[in-house]
C-alpha cells in the first residue's frame, strides 16, 4: 500500500557494499528478524549470525514452497 516506506532505495547512492545491503536493499523483514534478538544479551556477531540463519530458513522455505508447487 501507498504508506508503506519502498522496498529499495538508488542503488547508485551506495558508497559501499555494506551500504547497499544496510539501507539500500529492501528492509521489509529488517525489524522481523533482528528484533527479537536484541532482547537476548548476546554478542552483536552471534546476534548477526543468528539473523542471517532465521532469513537463510525463511529463504528456504520460499524455495520449498515453489518447488513442491
Amino acid at each position: 500500500p501507498s504508506e508503506w516506506p519502498p522496498l529499495y532505495d538508488s542503488i547508485l547512492l551506495s558508497t559501499s557494499l555494506a551500504v547497499f545491503w544496510s539501507h539500500r536493499y529492501h528492509q521489509l523483514f529488517r525489524h522481523t528478524f533482528t528484533g527479537p534478538l536484541t532482547l537476548i544479551p548476546l554478542p552483536e556477531y552471534v546476534q548477526l549470525f543468528g539473523a542471517f540463519l532465521m532469513l537463510g530458513v525463511f529463504h528456504c522455505f520460499g524455495v520449498w514452497g515453489i518447488a513442491t508447487g
